[in-house]
């Protein structure tokens, strides 16, 4: 995960998540949050085939976040976000 999140900080270096909603299960087991991952595409963007170069692109691409939790820690954490948005941005 930090290898990922390092590799796309390193295309998008001025990156935001704008948190739009957040849901919970009621007794917070589960935690859902909506939003947008904005920036901008300044940076070379690391792929299987080499490094994609900088377009100067505007990234602003909708996510959700789910978090389950037990006993007061997070045990599982996932991220939905449109990669072929992503992908049509970076061209």
């Amino acid at each position: 995960m930090q290898d990922y999140i390092e590799t796309l900080k390193r295309a998008v270096p001025d990156p935001r998540a704008v948190i739009d909603d957040m849901h919970d299960a009621g007794d917070a087991v589960v935690v859902v949050v909506e939003g947008r991952f904005a920036g901008t595409f300044t940076g070379p963007l690391a792929s299987p085939d080499g490094d994609n170069d900088p377009t100067g692109a505007v990234v602003d691409l909708r996510f959700a976040d789910v978090s389950r939790a037990r006993g007061g820690r997070i045990v599982s954490y996932h991220t939905y976000y449109d990669q072929l948005g992503l992908l049509t941005k970076l061209e």
